[in-house]
């Protein structure tokens, strides 16, 4: 592959001037002329670049916020900056927001100057930049399995060049934006295994626990903190030193408990709960959410600073409908974790995979995974077939929810049928379940019928 140049510069002839020279030199070129239009062309073609010619002085968001933005997508992209003002304050403010070099506008020289930047550039670029695959879906699912990724699709691939890219970084914070279900964990799970970090993976839901019991999660308590603390224990910022710590939806997280993750952050060191030692903190820190933590600041939900802090490094992973290719591997693969998990070989019809194609999967791959898994339990002889699967999708001009209630309780109902899905296949039918769940064998049968959870008598 041919990386290219963005050059970001609004005045049109100097833009088409200068986008001429540096095709006349023998380089792809993509210009634009206002900074959004170059962190788009970034977070949707981020394989593509290699470096980028920012001005200054640009309308909208300037120069040095650009860059900033560019950054945190693309973090080994190579950054030059130019303007027609050398003063040492915009130098400063555009190497801060992670320029690599500068040059002025109309000095002697200056083509050659930023022709010589380029080529030494795009060769340091290329000695760090992964090996590019081909176009051939085996070698993109190769290359994504290499990253614990099942899939196929170019984003999930464009996700797995960002967290190499930005992976020997250690102390960044990285973010994981996405709908529920997504698989943000994999995701996190991806970047703690391309620091090579020696240390433990430890994740936590902030939604799982109240204030008291996540602050004792995650830092830890000594013996007698608080009622019921009858032994000193360990959090998971200290189970997880030199490893990766994962705090998924972080937007859920109490305001006040936000004050000590900020100093945690900052100061890399926290106190146990009742405690006076400090404890250091080695651990990777990697969040995620699916909620928009700008809005939650607006709100005043979300410390800003915090929000900040944590979004060094963002990775947007895109809802499974806007990725449909990944279905197919991704059905593949659960099918044949099942068969061999429990001895049962069941293979699947084209047609099936055409219908599941057309669901829109408002619960992503974890709502895919747990149809898979109700109709291997339950489907009749070995082989899948749409009729199999229709009652559990149904139908697919269905999948919006068309109030804020609907979509709540969407959310609800999900919860309750992977709790509900994963407790039947683990008994012996729903008496058992119901038995241990301690709740009446006729609640059960009503609340998974309501659920359209398919069981055995």
């Amino acid at each position: 592959m041919r990386f290219k140049i963005l050059l970001v510069e609004d005045d049109e002839s100097a833009r088409e001037s200068l986008k001429r020279f540096l095709e006349q030199s023998g380089f792809d070129v993509v210009a634009v002329d206002r900074g959004e239009q170059a962190v788009r062309s970034v977070r949707e073609y981020i394989s593509d670049f290699a470096v980028a010619i920012v001005d200054h002085h640009l309308p909208g968001i300037s120069g040095a916020e650009t860059i900033r933005a560019i950054r945190q997508i693309k973090p080994n992209i190579k950054i030059i900056t130019f303007s027609g003002d050398s003063s040492a304050a915009i130098y400063e403010e555009n190497s801060t927001a992670g320029s690599h070099s500068y040059f002025e506008k109309g000095s002697r020289d200056s083509s050659q100057k930023l022709l010589a930047y380029v080529r030494s550039f795009f060769k340091e670029f290329q000695k760090t930049a992964p090996v590019e695959l081909s176009e051939t879906p085996s070698e993109k699912t190769a290359y994504l399995a290499s990253h614990g990724i099942v899939g196929v699709s170019q984003d999930l691939v464009d996700i797995c060049r960002v967290i190499e890219s930005g992976h020997k970084a250690t102390e960044t914070t990285v973010l994981i934006l996405g709908e529920n279900g997504v698989g943000k964990e994999l995701i996190a799970r991806a970047v703690h295994m391309a620091s090579k970090r020696s240390g433990r993976f430890e994740g936590v839901n902030m939604s799982s626990f109240s204030k008291d019991l996540l602050e004792s999660e995650m830092f830890g308590h000594k013996r007698g903190a608080f009622t019921g603390a009858f032994a000193e224990k360990k959090g998971l910022f200290e189970l997880a030193a030199g490893g990766t710590i994962f705090l998924d939806e972080i937007g859920d997280m109490e305001i006040g408990l936000q004050a000590k993750l900020l100093r945690v952050i900052q100061e890399r060191e926290f106190r146990p709960v009742g405690g006076e030692r400090l404890v250091k903190v080695s651990a990777k820190i990697v969040a995620g959410t699916n909620q928009n933590l700008p809005d939650l600041v607006a709100d005043g939900l979300f410390r800003e600073d915090l929000y900040y802090r944590l979004k060094n490094l963002v990775i947007h992973v895109p809802p499974l409908r806007d990725r449909p290719e990944d279905i197919e591997p991704l059905v593949l693969h659960f099918l044949e974790s099942l068969n061999q998990k429990t001895g049962i070989k069941k293979t699947i019809q084209a047609q099936t995979l055409l219908a599941l194609h057309a669901h829109r999967w408002p619960g992503n791959v974890r709502e895919l995974k747990h149809v898979i898994e109700n109709v291997h339990l339950l489907s009749n002889g070995s082989e899948i077939t749409p009729q199999d699967i229709e009652t559990r999708i149904g139908d697919p001009q269905n999948d919006q929810p068309k109030t804020k209630w609907d979509a709540f309780r969407g959310k609800v109902d999900s919860s309750w049928r992977d709790f509900l899905t994963k407790e039947i296949r683990s008994g012996e039918g729903p008496r058992d379940t119901a038995r241990k769940l301690g709740v009446s064998y006729s609640t059960l049968v009503s609340k998974l019928t309501s659920l359209g959870i398919a069981h055995k008598k």
